[in-house]
């Protein structure tokens, strides 16, 4: 960005948390514009550099066939677990006690465990069929589509694909990230009736069952906030990024 400023070329900065980082508020006042997810990010930006509400590139929302989906119990909804690229060893604990109580409200599961975890937790017990337990899922395209609900970490991207394909979300923020910055995107989405915030210091199998049983009883609200995420959602962030940079090129 420097040698950019140097050569006087055109500098776009994208920036996915509610929270810019270090980088981006450092390199802001060489900028000609940050384009951001969050409100939030606009506001602590907007004094150093133009600013855009883009969103964050993703991909386009066109669902692939599920190899898995026919082990799902067309009756019962369906509720994704995902604890980021590491699995969520909390999440994952949480988890495995809760399908341990006798009362668990039945649903079909799509759990990925990451894969250190994924032995742990597949001996764990004798998982019904509605069960799906991968150490990873790709392409998240083909999972997304089945979901009646989402419980998963606050990560940018997860928050945008989330509210793109319109999935009501349990999120239980990463509580060491820097700046503890998925709190803060977390709270952005609950903020827009799109998500229930628990966070991992109040995380117990109790909380998150009566939680799950709570929203997939309602379907009332569960239509409230899946319309609300998908109007957060900014799916064409790419395309309007992409128009921003090749704008100032030709500009410049």
């Amino acid at each position: 960005v420097l040698a950019a400023a140097l050569a006087n070329r055109p500098i776009v900065l994208q920036e996915q948390n509610s929270r810019p980082g270090l980088a981006t508020r450092f390199l802001a006042r060489w900028a000609d514009l940050a384009c951001v997810q969050f409100e939030s990010a606009a506001e602590a930006l907007s004094a150093k550099t133009d600013v855009e509400l883009t969103g964050s590139p993703i991909a386009p929302q066109v669902p692939a066939e599920a190899p898995f989906a026919g082990r799902l119990d067309p009756a019962l909804a369906t509720v994704g677990v995902f604890g980021g690229s590491q699995g969520g060893r909390a999440l994952n604990d949480t988890l495995l006690a809760l399908m341990a109580e006798a009362d668990v409200p039945r649903f079909n599961l799509v759990w990925q465990t990451g894969a250190s975890d994924h032995a742990r937790v597949a001996a764990a017990r004798a998982w019904p069929q509605g069960a799906v337990i991968e150490p990873f899922f790709s392409p998240m395209t083909a999972v997304y589509p089945l979901l009646d609900l989402i419980v998963c970490r606050a990560g940018a991207m997860t928050l945008a694909e989330v509210a793109a394909w319109g999935i009501p979300s349990i999120l239980i923020p990463y509580p060491h990230a820097t700046d503890d910055h998925q709190t803060k995107n977390a709270r952005e989405l609950e903020e827009k009736g799109a998500a229930i915030v628990l966070p991992e210091t109040e995380l117990t199998a109790r909380r998150l069952s009566n939680l799950i049983a709570g929203l997939l009883s309602d379907p009332e609200r569960t239509a409230r906030m899946a319309a609300a995420a998908r109007a957060a959602a900014r799916p064409d962030a790419a395309r309007v990024i992409a128009d921003r940079v090749l704008a100032l090129a030709e500009a410049a």
